[in-house]
């Protein structure tokens, strides 16, 4: 699945990026995000995000599982 990953750590800096996991759930899209995250900051500087968003990119036609 393709998602893009909308995040922001303060007011002022707004990161999106598209993302691909194997996963067919939107469950199992944000598992990866977090994981995603946790590799790219570390488990410390998630505590402190004011906002996290997931939107889905390729699931038209498929069955979502949730």
């Amino acid at each position: 699945m393709t998602y893009r990953l909308t995040y922001s750590f303060d007011k002022e800096e707004v990161i999106s990026e598209i993302l691909t996991c194997e996963s067919e759930s939107i469950l199992g899209a944000y598992e990866h995000a977090i994981q995603y995250l946790e590799k790219q900051y570390g488990p410390a500087k998630i505590l402190t995000m004011i906002g996290l968003s997931i939107l889905l990119l390729d699931f038209v036609g498929k069955k979502m599982v949730n």
